[in-house]
């Protein structure tokens, strides 16, 4: 254990073999990572989205166990490919941000980059997502017509409750284990997002 790793868990992804990657680009990417909606739209200075593969989780012994997910992506290209200046990822903070916003402000730093943004796993277009009926309250079940109301407010707190135990229960989130190493059938997307 360091104070940069006070875990000591090791990662194997990072100890895996890069020297295939230098033939893969911004604009020509690994297919097995990350596809493109619309390649017709991959060109210099033109915006796109696509899905990245991403693993659910990245410390652990059982690493290769865990299933992957899908990270919605978008780019705007440099005008000049491969970018000059290399890549920009903006994040507007979170829980909650998506794309748009990322790419809204990778405009200030001018087109010499390209600029990344993505969907946050689990929100808008990424997958598994949040959006899913068992993950919603009752339109109008979040506002209290009087916060001082015992009754009201205990209603509210059962309603929350029961939504977060179906939403973590939500067949959508109980991803199969890749093998098992790990000695779990599936994996609950929803422990791995901080919402466990």
């Amino acid at each position: 254990a360091t104070p940069a790793n006070p875990t000591g868990e090791t990662n194997p992804l990072a100890e895996k073999d890069l020297s295939a990657a230098s033939e893969w680009t911004a604009m020509h990417p690994d297919p097995a990572v990350l596809k493109w909606m619309n390649p017709s739209e991959v060109q210099p200075g033109g915006v796109t989205c696509g899905f990245l593969t991403a693993p659910l989780g990245t410390m652990g012994v059982h690493v290769d166990s865990y299933h992957d997910v899908k990270v919605y992506f978008c780019i705007k290209f440099a005008e000049t490919q491969p970018a000059p200046k290399g890549t920009i990822f903006t994040h507007c903070g979170g829980p909650g941000s998506l794309s748009g916003c990322g790419l809204d402000y990778g405009v200030f730093a001018g087109d010499d980059y390209n600029h990344v943004s993505i969907d946050q796993r689990g929100l808008g277009r990424s997958l598994p997502t949040f959006a899913t009926p068992n993950c919603t309250l009752p339109i109008g079940s979040d506002i209290l017509a009087d916060d001082e109301d015992e009754t009201q407010t205990c209603e509210l707190l059962r309603l929350i409750k029961a939504r977060a135990h179906t939403c973590f229960n939500d067949p959508s989130f109980q991803l199969p284990a890749k093998n098992n190493k790990s000695g779990r059938d599936y994996f609950n997307s929803l422990q791995f997002s901080g919402t466990d």
